[in-house]
Protein backbone atom coordinates (compact mmCIF):
# COMPACT_ATOMS: atom_id res chain seq x y z
CA UNK A 1 0.00 0.00 0.00
CA UNK A 2 1.30 3.18 -0.75
CA UNK A 3 0.26 6.28 1.14
CA UNK A 4 0.95 9.97 1.01
CA UNK A 5 2.55 12.13 4.21
CA UNK A 6 2.16 15.95 4.50
CA UNK A 7 3.67 18.05 7.25
CA UNK A 8 2.27 18.89 10.03
CA UNK A 9 1.87 21.94 11.53
CA UNK A 10 2.43 23.57 14.74
CA UNK A 11 -0.90 24.95 15.40
CA UNK A 12 -2.49 21.54 14.86
CA UNK A 13 -2.98 19.91 17.84
CA UNK A 14 -0.73 17.60 19.17
CA UNK A 15 -1.60 14.14 20.39
CA UNK A 16 1.21 14.25 22.57
CA UNK A 17 1.30 9.88 22.93
CA UNK A 18 4.79 10.43 25.17
CA UNK A 19 4.06 8.56 28.32
CA UNK A 20 5.92 6.19 30.77
CA UNK A 21 4.70 2.88 30.41
CA UNK A 22 3.53 3.20 34.44
CA UNK A 23 1.16 5.96 34.28
CA UNK A 24 -2.02 7.41 32.09
CA UNK A 25 -0.85 8.57 28.90
CA UNK A 26 -0.33 12.48 28.13
CA UNK A 27 -2.68 13.24 25.37
CA UNK A 28 -4.22 16.91 24.34
CA UNK A 29 -8.30 16.85 24.36
CA UNK A 30 -10.02 16.83 20.83
CA UNK A 31 -11.44 20.28 21.00
CA UNK A 32 -15.05 20.99 22.38
CA UNK A 33 -17.64 18.89 20.13
CA UNK A 34 -20.20 19.76 17.55
CA UNK A 35 -23.99 18.45 18.98
CA UNK A 36 -23.97 14.64 18.08
CA UNK A 37 -20.19 14.06 18.60
CA UNK A 38 -20.00 12.87 22.35
CA UNK A 39 -22.75 10.24 21.18
CA UNK A 40 -20.90 8.78 18.19
CA UNK A 41 -17.44 8.97 19.42
CA UNK A 42 -18.94 6.97 22.69
CA UNK A 43 -20.52 4.40 19.99
CA UNK A 44 -16.88 4.27 18.40
CA UNK A 45 -14.88 3.83 21.60
CA UNK A 46 -17.19 1.18 22.69
CA UNK A 47 -16.15 -0.52 19.22
CA UNK A 48 -12.51 -0.46 19.74
CA UNK A 49 -10.42 -3.55 20.39
CA UNK A 50 -8.76 -3.86 23.81
CA UNK A 51 -5.50 -5.27 22.33
CA UNK A 52 -4.66 -3.16 18.86
CA UNK A 53 -1.74 -4.25 16.82
CA UNK A 54 -0.40 -6.31 20.00
CA UNK A 55 -0.69 -3.55 21.89
CA UNK A 56 -2.79 -3.37 24.70
CA UNK A 57 -5.10 -0.66 26.08
CA UNK A 58 -3.91 2.01 28.42
CA UNK A 59 -5.30 4.42 30.58
CA UNK A 60 -5.21 8.16 29.15
CA UNK A 61 -4.57 11.56 30.76
CA UNK A 62 -8.08 13.54 29.35
CA UNK A 63 -11.08 13.00 27.92
CA UNK A 64 -11.58 9.43 28.14
CA UNK A 65 -14.66 9.84 26.30
CA UNK A 66 -13.04 10.79 23.26
CA UNK A 67 -9.52 9.18 23.16
CA UNK A 68 -8.09 5.85 24.02
CA UNK A 69 -4.49 4.84 23.50
CA UNK A 70 -2.86 1.30 23.39
CA UNK A 71 0.93 0.28 23.94
CA UNK A 72 4.02 1.80 25.24
CA UNK A 73 5.32 4.06 22.88
CA UNK A 74 1.17 4.16 22.39
CA UNK A 75 -1.10 4.44 19.57
CA UNK A 76 -3.69 7.19 20.11
CA UNK A 77 -6.65 7.99 18.61
CA UNK A 78 -8.79 10.70 19.41
CA UNK A 79 -12.21 11.37 17.95
CA UNK A 80 -13.93 14.42 17.16
CA UNK A 81 -10.85 16.46 15.97
CA UNK A 82 -11.44 19.07 14.03
CA UNK A 83 -11.68 18.51 9.98
CA UNK A 84 -8.37 18.50 7.82
CA UNK A 85 -7.83 20.47 4.87
CA UNK A 86 -7.95 17.85 1.96
CA UNK A 87 -5.51 18.39 -0.87
CA UNK A 88 -6.49 18.75 -4.43
CA UNK A 89 -4.23 15.86 -5.18
CA UNK A 90 -6.34 12.94 -4.29
CA UNK A 91 -3.36 10.69 -4.01
CA UNK A 92 -2.89 12.13 -0.88
CA UNK A 93 -6.05 10.18 0.21
CA UNK A 94 -6.56 6.49 0.56
CA UNK A 95 -9.02 4.11 1.71
CA UNK A 96 -9.02 1.25 3.92
CA UNK A 97 -11.61 -1.03 4.95
CA UNK A 98 -13.91 1.57 3.54
CA UNK A 99 -12.55 4.12 5.04
CA UNK A 100 -10.50 7.36 3.62
CA UNK A 101 -7.76 8.78 5.53
CA UNK A 102 -5.06 11.17 5.18
CA UNK A 103 -1.21 10.48 6.41
CA UNK A 104 0.78 13.57 7.85
CA UNK A 105 4.34 12.73 9.39
CA UNK A 106 4.61 14.82 12.65
CA UNK A 107 7.85 14.27 14.20
CA UNK A 108 8.71 10.17 14.41
CA UNK A 109 4.85 9.71 14.13
CA UNK A 110 2.57 9.60 11.59
CA UNK A 111 -1.05 10.84 11.94
CA UNK A 112 -3.95 9.69 9.85
CA UNK A 113 -7.34 11.40 10.34
CA UNK A 114 -10.27 10.31 8.53
CA UNK A 115 -11.49 13.14 5.24
CA UNK A 116 -15.03 11.28 5.07
CA UNK A 117 -16.91 10.49 8.95
CA UNK A 118 -19.75 12.56 9.53
CA UNK A 119 -17.24 12.89 12.86
CA UNK A 120 -13.71 13.19 12.27
CA UNK A 121 -10.87 10.58 13.88
CA UNK A 122 -6.96 11.17 14.00
CA UNK A 123 -4.46 8.38 15.08
CA UNK A 124 -1.30 8.79 15.93
CA UNK A 125 0.93 5.40 15.14
CA UNK A 126 4.78 5.90 16.32
CA UNK A 127 6.70 5.07 13.18
CA UNK A 128 9.27 3.43 14.67
CA UNK A 129 7.47 0.77 16.58
CA UNK A 130 5.51 -0.59 13.25
CA UNK A 131 6.07 -2.47 10.44
CA UNK A 132 3.68 -0.82 8.88
CA UNK A 133 1.62 2.39 10.18
CA UNK A 134 -0.84 1.53 8.07
CA UNK A 135 -1.95 -1.85 9.43
CA UNK A 136 -2.59 -0.10 12.55
CA UNK A 137 -5.67 2.01 10.96
CA UNK A 138 -6.65 -0.69 8.78
CA UNK A 139 -7.55 -2.79 12.40
CA UNK A 140 -9.37 0.45 13.38
CA UNK A 141 -10.89 1.23 10.16
CA UNK A 142 -13.48 -1.67 10.63
CA UNK A 143 -14.93 -0.48 13.80
CA UNK A 144 -14.74 3.09 11.80
CA UNK A 145 -16.65 2.45 9.80
CA UNK A 146 -19.12 0.43 11.63
CA UNK A 147 -20.35 3.33 13.93
CA UNK A 148 -19.69 6.39 12.51
CA UNK A 149 -21.45 7.34 9.18
CA UNK A 150 -19.31 8.31 6.12
CA UNK A 151 -19.77 12.35 4.89
CA UNK A 152 -21.75 12.44 1.17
Amino acid sequence: MVFGLRGGSADEPAASPGASSGGPVVVTAPPSAAAGTEARCATLLGALPTTLDGRRARAVSTAPDRVVAWGDPPVVLRCGVPRVAVPPDTNKQFAINGVRWLAAARGSDVVFTTTDRAVPVEVTVPAHTATNPADVVAELSKPIAATIPATG
